[in-house]
């Protein structure tokens, strides 16, 4: 995996580390960056190793965390094999009470922007004390700029029908189209006011843009189920099962508590209620027949089924399925056959950061000594 991080971001440092920081953060509307005045901006890759330190045990290994909230929920960088350059990393926002994460925004260029139109309604709104008129005007809009972010663009008019939350959403999507979140709170809304079509639309540029996250594919069958499409609806709710769990909604997340919280054991239901029929082949066999998807244990063995066959990013996508069930469990030691399996998949791949936080991961749910 590259040593490499955007190169914005490492402009935006570089114009954040004169600036005072506060609850050891420099803050940057409500995003709170993670600035050492003294590393060396001329090397990436310690910058990165710095912020990998922070990688929490109970986060998906995907994300790495640069900025926090006000509340110290994370905003992350999203690597994975879907967006192998820094550049086209995706942005998401990470909850510690439950370690569910949604991407925000496309790129960091992308979240800059989000920061901007947040900030620009938390000023007009007077609802956040860490986004005053005067740390928009001091510091926010001119360190925007000098980034050459179109901040005008931020205060453009949205239809007067939309209510202040879904106008924030649907200014994203304007500078945006990969923006996740806002994308599924726009087909959502859309949705419940019949605009079927417009809110396939959004939901379907979501699954583009984020093909590994299960949210998008679950807002996307909702759009699509009826009876015409009812083959399309079962194959979204499949894709849930297949894709990351941790990238989700949480009811308590800022700005997107809208979204629902994708659950295995309901999308099972679901599927039993659409008659879905899957080959006894299919891995995700065992994990919809039995109604066992809030069990690790059907997880680990179709991820094993993946790597046998040498599938090992199929097999990834099940072990951390099995990894997000044994975490919501609360039983501490369900993590271990999960992480286990998950830091052989890594050494498979060759991928030496994730292994090493596998077993950070590993040490903090076992102390005892490993063999």
């Amino acid at each position: 995996m590259s040593s490499q991080l955007p190169k914005l971001y490492l402009k935006t440092l570089e114009t954040l580390r004169e600036r005072p920081r506060e609850h050891g953060c420099v803050w940057l509307g409500e995003a709170g960056f993670y600035v050492d005045p003294e590393a060396s901006l001329r090397d990436p890759a310690a910058i990165r190793s710095a912020l990998l330190n922070r990688h929490w045990p109970q986060m998906h290994f995907d994300l790495v965390p640069f900025a926090r909230d006000s509340v110290d929920n994370q905003y992350c960088f999203v690597r994975n094999r879907n967006a192998a350059e820094p550049e086209r990393w995706p942005v998401a926002l990470w909850m510690y009470e439950t370690g569910i994460a949604l991407p925000i925004a496309g790129s960091f260029v992308a979240f800059l922007d989000w920061i901007g139109i947040s900030a620009w309604e938390h000023t007009v709104e007077a609802v956040d004390h860490f986004v005053t008129m005067e740390h928009y005007q001091a510091i926010l809009e001119p360190t925007l700029i000098a980034l050459n972010r179109p901040v005008l663009r931020y205060r453009e008019s949205v239809p007067t029908s939309m209510v202040t939350q879904l106008a924030r959403h649907l200014r994203m999507a304007r500078i945006d189209p990969q923006a996740v979140a806002s994308r599924l709170v726009l087909a959502l809304a859309n949705l419940r006011r019949g605009n079927v079509e417009r809110a396939r639309a959004d939901a379907g540029e979501a699954v583009r843009s984020a093909p590994w996250c299960a949210l998008a594919h679950f807002v996307y069958a909702q759009t699509v189920a009826t009876r015409l499409l009812h083959d399309e609806h079962m194959a979204s709710m499949c894709q849930v099962l297949r894709t990351s769990l941790a990238f989700n909604g949480d009811p308590e997340m800022p700005h997107f508590s809208r979204l629902p919280q994708v659950d295995a054991g309901e999308v099972v239901a679901a599927m039993g209620a659409i008659s879905a029929r899957i080959d006894e082949s299919d891995p995700l066999w065992d994990i919809v027949h039995m109604s066992a998807a809030e069990n690790p244990a059907p997880w680990l063995r179709a991820a094993l089924s993946h790597a046998d066959e040498n599938r090992l990013f199929d097999a990834l996508a099940f072990a951390q399925n099995g990894l997000h069930v044994a975490m919501i469990t609360g039983v501490r030691d369900a993590v271990h056959d999960p992480l286990l399996l998950l830091q052989e998949l890594y050494e498979g791949l060759g991928w030496a950061e994730y292994v090493d936080l596998v077993q950070r991961a590993r040490d903090h749910f076992d102390p005892l000594p490993q063999e």
